[in-house]
């Protein structure tokens, strides 16, 4: 969806051989439905057909669509028995909206989306859809929470949608990726080792072994094997997997290069813009990067967009445009310690010495009242200083030391 132009233009950006086209010509009851199937290297069709359908009930569209997709693709099996959607018509009506909430990237909270999806499993349990998508939220979650209980809650769901589909390769995939994010290595290896016999050869594949080498520090076999990956399918999202992996490996010239890719075939690819302006701010052109992050902040105004855009401000001098992007994040989440933190030195430094020490004293609190809250605890001893409160702020970063010993530096 996040990808616009022609079918050769598409077909370039998600690097497919073909390409299924539809369109929707719905009056008050009906819909005639237009199905096409051209070839992704020049556009050109090589199958066609229409049909009517009735425009109040999803589920039979559903199901119309996938056989007449199978009598379009007529000599090829298909991967395991077919069965019907599995799902209710609203429950699959609600299911698109919900994956339509969370692919806008629009929500603070993945919430309301999760428990949506959740319901529909134990309305619909027999619908894969809703058992792969909360899986995949939970486990972006966990990326960013690092709480065992999104990791334990995501594992129990993908199991479950493996039992669902055992030829199905996406909940394999799906553990596997848990387990990398979780670095329970071993685990990831015997996923690896399941999903060779189900796609052998698959530029998946070559990815989830790509990550598994970083994980264990073989960082040049790790970029050699995405970078196989790449030129079996170089999909925009592929090549901003290996644009990430240069730059976490110092290639700022390769993942420049790969970005550069990347956008031609995806000029709007929310992360492949991410990236670039990540690259930009920390070693490049820091007044491109808040071009970048305007344009991100545009597409999506979520809290990381807006942060960053407010650290490329605070870097370049322009305060009072720092001060605006932070009080937008922290209008968001007024009770995330590092956004009130960030608005605090924002004010602080316009000379607004009041409102910042209201601020200071206020990310203290908000990281007092949370017995969770050990990985704020930097945060802490920066508003401490901040306050004049110098013992304090001693004691909160030994405090964090404690914590995670590691991070000593």
């Amino acid at each position: 969806d996040a990808v616009s132009g022609s079918p050769k233009q598409v077909a370039r950006a998600v690097a497919a051989d073909e390409l299924v086209g539809t369109h929707l010509d719905c009056r008050s009851e009906v819909c005639r439905v237009s199905l096409t199937r051209r070839r992704g290297s020049d556009g050109s069709v090589l199958w066609a057909d229409s049909f009517d359908v009735p425009t109040d009930d999803s589920a039979v569209l559903a199901s119309a669509v996938k056989s007449r997709i199978q009598q379009g693709y007529s000599g090829h099996a298909l991967r395991q028995e077919g069965t019907d959607v599995g799902a209710s018509r609203q429950d699959l009506d609600e299911f698109l909206r919900l994956r339509e909430r969370f692919d806008s990237h629009r929500e603070p909270s993945s919430d309301a989306i999760l428990a949506g999806l959740a319901a529909i499993r134990q309305r619909s349990p027999h619908f894969l859809e809703p058992y792969l998508l909360e899986t995949y939220v939970l486990r972006q979650r966990f990326a960013q929470s690092r709480n065992p209980g999104d990791f334990d809650r995501a594992m129990k769901i993908a199991q479950s949608a493996r039992e669902l589909a055992p030829a199905d390769p996406r909940p394999p995939f799906e553990l596997t990726d848990l387990a990398l994010a979780a670095r329970k290595l071993e685990l990831a290896e015997h996923g690896l080792d399941q999903l060779a016999s189900l796609v052998p050869g698959d530029a998946r594949l070559l990815e989830r072994q790509a990550r598994l080498l970083t994980a264990r520090g073989q960082s040049g076999e790790a970029l050699d094997k995405l970078r196989a990956a790449v030129r079996l399918q170089p999909s925009s999202k592929r090549l901003f997997n290996l644009a990430q992996m240069e730059f976490q490996e110092g290639q700022i010239a390769a993942a420049r290069k790969t970005l550069d890719l990347l956008l031609t075939r995806s000029p709007q690819n929310f992360l492949g813009l991410s990236q670039l302006a990540q690259i930009e701010m920390s070693s490049g052109d820091l007044n491109r990067a808040v071009q970048l992050y305007t344009q991100l902040v545009h597409l999506s105004p979520g809290i990381v967009e807006l942060t960053n855009l407010g650290l490329a401000y605070t870097f370049l001098g322009r305060y009072a445009e720092a001060a605006g992007a932070f009080q937008r994040a922290y209008d968001l989440q007024p009770n995330q310690p590092q956004l009130s933190l960030n608005l605090a030195d924002a004010d602080f430094l316009l000379g607004r010495k009041a409102a910042a020490e209201a601020l200071y004293r206020r990310t203290v609190e908000l990281i007092d009242a949370d017995p969770a809250a050990a990985q704020f605890l930097t945060v802490k001893a920066q508003a401490l200083a901040h306050l004049g409160q110098r013992r304090q702020a001693v004691t909160a970063v030994q405090e964090a030391l404690r914590h995670a010993p590691d991070q000593g530096a």
